[in-house]
């Protein structure tokens, strides 16, 4: 009996796999492949705003960053240095753009 098996197609609603920062310098960024309402983006920017805020705060809050790339979500935990409407500096000078910006948690 011949089986036929389908593609195994990873799409971007799979869960995102958490990986360490320095692991961001070598991932190719996307944009989400589902677009993200408005108030989603709104939130993100407020989080990402008071991210900066407490990363740089005495206690360096660390926040869980999801984002799109080439080969799925990925989701980094770490302190957030700065923002602007181009990405987000991490600790270590890491940098991801904001069109790759999924969701953002305060920790």
């Amino acid at each position: 009996m011949l089986l036929i098996s389908k593609p195994l197609i990873m799409i971007q609603t799979m869960k995102p796999v958490l990986i360490e920062k320095e692991d961001i310098l070598v991932v190719n960024f996307t944009k989400p492949e589902a677009s993200i309402e408005s108030s989603k983006i709104i939130s993100i920017l407020n989080e990402l705003e008071k991210a900066v805020i407490l990363g740089n705060s005495e206690n360096h809050v660390k926040v869980k960053t999801t984002f799109a790339t080439s080969n799925g979500l990925r989701m980094v935990e770490t302190t957030i240095w700065q923002s602007d409407s181009a990405g987000i500096t991490l600790k270590g000078g890491v940098l991801i753009p904001i069109k790759s910006i999924t969701d953002v948690t305060i920790l």
